[in-house]
């Protein structure tokens, strides 16, 4: 008994490891680790594959994808072939499965996951990116350019060697991240967070302060929709109270949008062309619908395999999906967001459908994605195990 004991205090210690670890994965995802070919957050994730292993089984949906994935992937490879290499596809198909693997084992079971260390640390990891991208952009102002000081450590040649922080004319700093998109995306998921679930305003007004500043088209759109949200949701039974705080938001944003950075942002995301930078809308949207419909009717229904994407392509999460695991795949999909906002918190309802939306413009389902927004917005906290959670934290204190 005490073996058992003991084995199971060590697996609630190292849960309290993985929820810091959730909070970081979007920005580990993107730096080398030791191993060649495999990124920082992948890395990690194998080191928690090793203790989870001997875990029990629990049933939970999002294997279905997992099963999906597994057996359609070399399936269509053998039959398709690819246009990169066997390499990148399989290291692609084993990151995914490794990742939801893990999710699935230390996350989706809540006992092996505390969301409210998560969102401290995903709190933490704001605050300090704000001051980082602010410090970008003062500078910028007297001509010095503060780039990434890990950007050396990206696992994407094409970032270690000649990217530039100014794209159409404009600059767009990105503090820890390799992409504005990127800390945008990322910031959003805290928006939410902050408006919905903890009700601060500081933290709402810092997190949208650093989605401005990464000069992201969609992130300030994104920003827009997700306030009018919560005016409608928090305040539909105040209408005096609602139009007061619509009138101001939309003061506000009149007074934002005469400042001649929020039009740049603006002229970049909808102007075509615009000083050789393009449209970046129509960039997000990609040519994947496209490349769907050239596809036969089986490939259509089964997808292409999961990584089996052709190079120099930009996919959002919708066309990926459609492109690499079929019509089937995205109903599989679509079933397990809907049976995940049925059980959740109202909070983490509105996280999955924002999710969902910005799917069809930014890439949302790839091993980073899936496993930071199924943790984050897909796990229902109010039914832990109150011991396992003052062991996780206890943990934490310990190692401070």
């Amino acid at each position: 008994m005490r073996l058992y004991d003991k084995k199971d205090a060590i697996y609630k210690r190292l849960s309290g490891i993985f929820s810091v670890f959730i909070a970081l994965y979007p920005l580990l995802s993107v730096y080398k680790s030791l191993l060649p070919g495999l990124d920082l957050a992948t890395f990690v994730l194998l080191l928690f594959f090793l203790t989870s292993i001997s875990t029990k089984v629990y049933n939970n949906k999002i294997i279905y994808i997992l099963i999906y994935i597994t057996i359609i992937t070399p399936i269509m490879i053998i039959l398709l072939g690819t246009d990169i290499s066997v390499f990148s596809v399989i290291s692609r198909y084993i990151k995914m499965i490794v990742s939801i693997s893990i999710m699935y084992f230390f996350g989706l079971k809540n006992k092996y996951f505390d969301i409210d260390i998560c969102i401290s640390y995903i709190k933490k990891i704001i605050y300090i990116c704000t001051v980082f991208i602010v410090i970008q952009r003062l500078a910028f102002i007297f001509g010095i350019v503060i780039s990434n000081p890990f950007q050396l450590f990206s696992r994407n040649e094409d970032y270690i060697n000649g990217y530039s922080m100014i794209s159409a004319g404009l600059f767009r700093p990105s503090a820890f991240f390799l992409e504005p998109s990127h800390m945008a995306n990322y910031c959003l998921n805290f928006l939410i967070i902050s408006l919905f679930r903890s009700d601060s305003i500081k933290d709402s007004v810092v997190v949208t302060i650093a989605i401005i500043c990464t000069g992201s088209g969609i992130g300030l759109v994104a920003i827009l929709l997700i306030y009018i949200l919560c005016f409608l949701i928090k305040f539909k039974k105040h209408i005096y109270r609602t139009l007061t705080m619509l009138s101001c938001s939309i003061l506000i944003g009149f007074l934002l949008y005469r400042l001649p950075f929020i039009q740049n942002v603006i002229n970049r995301f909808t102007t075509t062309n615009i000083a050789g930078g393009g449209n970046a809308l129509e960039a997000r949207i990609g040519n994947g619908y496209e490349l769907f419909l050239q596809k036969n009717f089986l490939v259509k229904l089964l997808g292409s395999g999961y990584g089996n994407v052709p190079p120099k392509v930009y996919l959002n999460g919708v066309t990926y999906i459609i492109n690499t695991i079929g019509i089937i795949g995205m109903i599989i999909l679509v079933y397990i967001i809907h049976h995940y906002i049925k059980k959740v918190e109202s909070w983490q309802k509105i996280g999955l459908l924002v999710v969902s939306g910005l799917s069809f413009v930014t890439q949302t389902f790839s091993p980073s994605s899936m496993v930071f927004y199924f943790s984050v917005f897909g796990i229902n906290n109010k039914v832990r195990d109150p011991e396992t959670t003052k062991i996780i934290k206890n943990t934490l204190d310990y190692n401070k």
